[in-house]
């Protein structure tokens, strides 16, 4: 895994656009985005983000407090969500860097 990777300093805010291709969606009305970062694949979760919707982008602002984790590679999916159906877009690393100031 590493094509997806997300890297992230301590305590800052990031944002984080995924857009979707190659998909049978025409767009992503009616869907809920969804990001989560957890310790390990069957670990706790850390880090829970509900994004937004454009079209075919999904936009997800990660606020520096929940970047206040200790500095390590985590790993991530982002899931979409509606009544209907549920489909996982990616799963990849998280990493946050130690910060310098913190």
């Amino acid at each position: 895994m590493s094509a997806n990777k997300i890297t992230t300093y301590q305590q800052n805010t990031k944002t984080i656009q995924v857009d979707v291709s190659g998909n049978t969606l025409a767009n992503l009305v009616g869907f809920t985005p969804y990001l989560t970062v957890k310790i390990e694949k069957d670990g706790a979760v850390i880090i829970e983000n509900t994004g937004s919707v454009d079209g075919l982008q999904i936009t997800f602002t990660v606020p520096y407090a929940d970047n206040s984790i200790a500095a390590d590679d985590y790993i991530y999916d982002v899931m979409i969500e509606s009544s209907t159906a549920k489909y996982t877009l990616l799963q990849d690393s998280y990493v946050v860097v130690d910060s310098v100031k913190y």
